[in-house]
C-alpha cells in the first residue's frame, strides 16, 4: 500500500511538472504571437514612411505654373463688327456719355 502511495505521488508530481512546462511553452507561443505581430507593424509603418518619403521628395521641384495666352476674337481696330461697344457707339452707350 506505501508503494502504491509512492506511485501515485510521483505521478502526482510529473503531472505538475508537465503541466508546469505546458504552461510555459503556452506563454512562450503567446509571446511569438505578440512579437509577431508588432514585427508586422513596425515593417509597415515603415514601408509607409518610405513611400511618403519618396513622394515628398519626388514633389519637391515641382513647380506649377500656368501661362495665360492672350486670346481675342478681333482686332481692336475691327469694332463694326462688336455691338454695344464703347467705340463703335462714338463713346456712348445706352445715350450716355
Amino acid at each position: 500500500m506505501k508503494e502504491e502511495i509512492n506511485a501515485l505521488k510521483q505521478e502526482v508530481k510529473e503531472i505538475e511538472q508537465d503541466g508546469f512546462a505546458l504552461e510555459i511553452v503556452k506563454d512562450y507561443k503567446r509571446q511569438n504571437k505578440r512579437q509577431f505581430i508588432i514585427i508586422i507593424v513596425l515593417i509597415m509603418c515603415w514601408f509607409v514612411t518610405g513611400a511618403y518619403l519618396v513622394y515628398l521628395l519626388n514633389d519637391i521641384g515641382t513647380v506649377e505654373t500656368t501661362t495665360e495666352t492672350e486670346t481675342y476674337d478681333q482686332d481692336i481696330n475691327d469694332t463694326g463688327d462688336i455691338d454695344n461697344s464703347t467705340i463703335n457707339n462714338g463713346g456712348v452707350i445706352n445715350g450716355t456719355n
